[in-house]
């Protein structure tokens, strides 16, 4: 990710689909993201600059069948 955005993450069985949108209105749409595992996710959010209390959060939500709206910073 090169620019501030949200991931909006959902647990679909045993894998996970994330979205990535930009605050800028001008940004690019991304295309679907599908994490195989947890381990996975947790990699990917990490690498977008997630901190692990955070990580926590949304695995706890997400763990609870909700979606989970993630700040990404570049």
């Amino acid at each position: 990710m090169t620019e501030d955005g949200i991931l909006g993450i959902i647990k679909r069985g045993n894998t996970y689909q994330v979205r990535y949108a930009s605050y800028n209105p001008q940004g690019m749409d991304r295309p679907l993201y599908q994490c195989p595992d947890e381990s996975t996710l947790v990699a990917l959010l990490h690498h977008c600059g997630m901190d692990s209390w955070y990580i926590h959060q949304a695995g706890a939500e997400l763990q609870k069948g909700g979606c989970c709206p993630a700040h990404c910073l570049s």
